[in-house]
């Protein structure tokens, strides 16, 4: 899946390291507009794009970072932005005079910074989210890798899956009276929300063969263990592909939802290469992109050798299940 573009708020200031760990001005937002209100602790505070937001919906903001560089680009751009409401605490969050200076703070939120990739520990981010909620108690919200394994995370805490125009992006969770459920999925920056209950039915429905349309479905329902609640809303909606970030679904007639990030449609298929080179080249394919697994040494002599020869301008995505090849487009 292609990455989202992150971008800041024009004018900001930053660097390469502080650019990489900010949080996408949507998300910002969204979370700003959920956990703000009065005095917010924003520990871990980076180039300040959560500060920023955090201070338009909330009486003040205390912005705490151990890097005096960055809390220096936070506080210049909280500047640029014309924002008054925020103090600048520099030190580790886990000291008493942190501590101290903080504790006033009615909402705690921390942005753990963080390793690119590998597999996620609390003792891995820094500061530790456990040691934090020890330290300061109360209500909190910590921004954490949207593939943290559920056992790192006490299970009092909500589990909120967000995802970004598809992508899925990070896991928040909610402490005290921040917390509205045991786990859901948002995605953004439309808002739409699937919620967990333990009254729908566990068991997936699943189909061999695609019908009429199939659908990539938002990461984030999967991540989140909220297929089943996703299924039940859609009657005829069976799952043709799952693994652990990415769904294929499929129906007979068309579905739409924030929560389907591509839907297709089927226009022919085929036994075999030869004949559905043919079959394309009947339905003016221009452009042809491979959906399914096949060796990456393999994909560009597949994926010329079906182009060869055609000579229409539509895009036709390839997708295969079972024995049998399906050229769809894009609705």
């Amino acid at each position: 899946m292609t990455e989202v573009k992150k971008k800041v708020p024009e004018g900001l200031l930053y660097d390469n390291e502080g650019f990489r760990m900010s949080t996408p001005p949507e998300i910002a937002s969204y979370i700003a507009e959920r956990v703000g209100g009065g005095v917010i602790a924003d520990i871990g505070c980076g180039i300040g794009v959560q500060t920023i937001y955090f201070a338009r919906r909330s009486e003040r903001v205390i912005a705490v970072d151990m890097d005096p560089r960055r809390l220096e680009i936070c506080r210049k751009n909280c500047e640029k932005m014309q924002i008054e409401n925020v103090d600048f605490v520099l030190g580790d969050a886990l000291s008493e005079k942190v501590i101290g200076r903080v504790r006033e703070a009615e909402v705690i939120h921390s942005d753990p910074s963080r390793l690119k990739g590998g597999k996620w520990t609390m003792d891995l981010l820094s500061p530790n989210p456990l040691k934090v909620s020890r330290a300061y108690g109360g209500d909190m919200c910590f921004d954490l890798p949207a593939l943290m394994p559920v056992e790192e995370i006490p299970q009092e805490w909500e589990r909120e899956f967000i995802s970004l125009g598809g992508e899925l992006k990070r896991m928040c969770t909610y402490t005290g009276t921040l917390k509205r459920y045991e786990r859901s999925a948002v995605s953004l920056p439309g808002g739409g929300r699937v919620v967990y209950d333990p009254k729908v039915d566990r068991k997936i429905w699943t189909e061999e063969r695609p019908s009429r349309f199939i659908y990539d479905i938002d990461p984030s329902i999967s991540v989140s263990g909220l297929l089943p609640e996703f299924l039940s809303l859609y009657g005829d909606m069976r799952v043709i592909q799952q693994d652990r970030q990415r769904t294929l679904a499929t129906s007979q007639a068309v579905i739409r939802d924030q929560f389907i990030t591509r839907s297709y449609e089927i226009l022919v298929k085929a036994g075999n290469l030869a004949d559905l080179k043919k079959r394309i080249k009947e339905i003016g394919a221009g452009k042809i992109y491979l959906r399914f697994s096949i060796d990456p040494a393999l994909y560009y002599s597949v994926k010329n050798s079906l182009e060869e020869g055609l000579d229409g301008d539509t895009p036709v995505f390839i997708f295969k299940f079972q024995d049998l090849f399906y050229a769809a487009i894009r609705i």
